[in-house]
């Protein structure tokens, strides 16, 4: 066995820890595997491609954003919105978020969201994290 040393950002390290974990090996193990897989094929062991111009553009606007953003347009057009005064939407922004809920939508964005009565959803935030300005 040899040693070899590896540069890698520190949050890509330890969410691959996190997943290798999650597989039942190491990332050494993991780098292992790789190195293998690619002397046997005689290749990098998956396909290397650029970015779509959409992904370079920004993540939030992918395809499966677009789609929930156009759906959530034709609900607005159809009546389906709630409204808040400049008052509530103040007091939100200070950190008042204890009745919403939050998703992640990509590494860099989050879906804030209240459910209402009947089962309507109010959306507070749909882009960046909380108070990103």
């Amino acid at each position: 066995m040899t040693n070899v040393t590896v540069k890698i950002d520190e949050t890509v390290k330890k969410e691959a820890e996190t997943l290798f974990d999650k597989l039942g090996m190491s990332m050494s193990g993991a780098i292992n595997i790789f190195v293998r897989q690619a002397i046997r094929e005689q290749a990098i062991p998956f396909p290397i491609r650029a970015a779509t111009a959409e992904e370079k553009y920004d993540e939030y606007f992918n395809s499966h954003n677009m789609k929930i953003l156009t759906e959530s347009i034709e609900q607005a057009k159809n009546g389906q919105v709630i409204t808040k005064s400049l008052a509530e939407s103040e007091a939100m922004e200070k950190g008042n978020l204890a009745n919403y809920w939050s998703r992640e939508i990509g590494e860099k964005n989050r879906l804030v969201y209240q459910i209402l009565d009947g089962g309507r959803v109010e959306i507070y935030q749909c882009k960046g994290h909380y108070s990103d300005k």
